[in-house]
């Protein structure tokens, strides 16, 4: 993941549609990752709301599983979970 390539991940992301759990836990996987390089970005991207419900919470809990996130990171990032 790369500054050059984040936008263009961020904006193929959000066009991926999928019933596979295969397919939706490596987007969450992807968003985890981006959030973990590029936080801003991926914040948006999660105020936005434009995932599933299950991308977006699995998203989440990897983030908060991470030890590359801040605590303060993960506190916040329960304000975006979908119910």
């Amino acid at each position: 993941m790369t500054d050059e390539y984040i936008d263009l991940v961020i904006e193929q992301t959000k066009k991926v549609s999928s019933e596979k759990y295969y397919t939706n836990m490596a987007l969450a996987w992807l968003v985890s990752v981006c959030f973990v390089k590029f936080r801003n970005k991926t914040f948006a991207l999660f105020e936005e709301k434009c995932l599933s419900k299950f991308v977006q919470n699995k998203s989440i809990q990897k983030c908060k599983d991470s030890f590359r996130v801040s605590k303060d990171d993960k506190l916040l990032l329960e304000k975006f979970k979908l119910k």
